[in-house]
């Protein structure tokens, strides 16, 4: 079994969520406990890993903000105060990978239960090191988004700090990496972080050629995995080309599969990503949303691709095509935006109101928007008043621009 030591407990306030939950603790008399579990030999280089527990001390329940992809609070709303033998002191940032944005909910923690979260820092040089505490603050908004959640997690202090050792061990690192590669390929999250987010590049490595297998729900695996990494290497785009041509080449090539590696060769912008789209385009496959992954490549064959389908038989198709073209700026998109602008009862009209801003030096399209800004539908003006305000910001900035010139 593995040594491990837990640092002590502290109370911490976490100010009520709404007025209108009553199974909620009211302000003032939420508490929690919050322990942390750290491995006493570490190996240097390795991210250090630690299991938080949250515990509600507490006689009713409270909540935790949870953006997922796991289901457990963020971590780095956490520092680890860490001395080394000098007496230096450092505050290392603590994460785990979950999400701030877009959709989430809450983790409730009944009176006298616990939830646990797994967090990292970054790998320590050999030596001795004593963590003197563990401090932070998290603000979130739940359920009620007038009024904010806010958890304060006060410094952690010891007469006697805990310690740890941390050993150059490239064993230990071999499997270290060995293992957390079985964790990434069983698609556990907190695993691809580390991977990703701390370079473990074994098993980058290991993504980087799990994207040219056969079977698709590896490629897909991989694809979520190396899409995390802040950069890809250099001819990156030419993988992702073999690897899109080869989940194609089947006789009902996967969906997931295809668009994580359209999405891949989206950010990866080279023109070997490029032929990837094109060829996922031409493909059929999931057609209205695969021509999206052409809009940020910056290529004019991208641009070119995107004109031709502003004359598709679908509407969808076209209205798309015109929007990833509003991004460049393209007048060929302007006739298409203008006539779902002015399509009443069309389910797509209030999407185009925004590309038109873009075209805040054109006429036609300011003065659609100065016409729906008249509309007796409140939504359809409320819209319109957005978009004209954008393009506003929009010409400001560009003769800023130009007048630095």
């Amino acid at each position: 079994m593995k040594a491990s030591i837990l640092i002590g407990l502290l109370t911490v306030a976490i100010a009520a969520m709404a007025d209108e939950e009553p199974s909620f603790a009211p302000a003032g008399e939420m508490r929690a406990s919050l322990a942390v579990k750290v491995d006493q030999k570490q190996i240097a280089g390795v991210p250090v890993i630690f299991e938080l527990t949250i515990t509600n001390s507490g006689t009713k329940a409270f909540a935790c903000w949870c953006g997922g992809p796991d289901k457990y609070p963020p971590a780095d709303w956490f520092e680890a105060v860490i001395i080394d033998e000098a007496g230096k002191e450092r505050r290392v940032p603590m994460s785990n990978g979950q999400y701030h944005m877009g959709s989430g909910g809450a983790i409730k923690i009944e009176a006298g239960k616990s939830s646990k979260l797994p967090a990292a820092i970054e790998g320590l040089p050999a030596g001795k090191y004593t963590i003197k505490a563990i401090v932070g603050e998290a603000q979130g908004y739940f359920p009620n988004p007038k009024l904010a959640m806010i958890a304060t997690w006060p410094a952690m202090e010891w007469k006697e700090g805990q310690k740890f050792e941390v050993k150059d061990d490239a064993e230990g690192a071999a499997r270290f990496a060995k293992d957390l590669l079985k964790q990434v390929r069983a698609g556990q999250p907190f695993a691809k972080h580390v991977a990703t987010d701390y370079t473990i590049q074994v098993v980058i490595d290991a993504m980087f050629g799990d994207l040219e297998s056969a079977d698709p729900e590896v490629v897909t695996q991989a694809s979520r995995t190396v899409y995390r990494l802040g950069e890809f290497p250099k001819g990156f785009g030419a993988v992702i080309r073999r690897a899109m041509s080869k989940q194609l080449s089947v006789e009902s090539p996967s969906g997931d599969a295809t668009a994580m590696l359209a999405s891949l060769a989206e950010r990866e912008g080279s023109d070997d990503s490029l032929e990837a789209v094109l060829a996922y385009i031409d493909s059929g496959m999931q057609r209205e949303w695969s021509m999206q992954n052409l809009f940020n490549f910056k290529q004019e064959k991208a641009a070119a691709r995107l004109r031709e389908l502003l004359k598709a038989k679908e509407d969808s198709i076209r209205l798309r095509a015109a929007i990833g073209l509003s991004k460049r700026h393209d007048p060929s998109a302007i006739p298409v935006l203008i006539d779902a602008a002015r399509a009443k009862g069309n389910n797509y009209r209030g999407d185009v109101f925004y590309p038109l801003s873009d075209y805040w030096d054109d006429e036609r399209a300011m003065a659609v928007l100065r016409e729906a800004a008249a509309d007796p539908d409140e939504s359809v003006r409320r819209d319109a008043a957005t978009a004209l305000k954008n393009a506003e910001q929009e010409r400001e900035y560009a003769l800023k621009q130009a007048g630095k010139k």
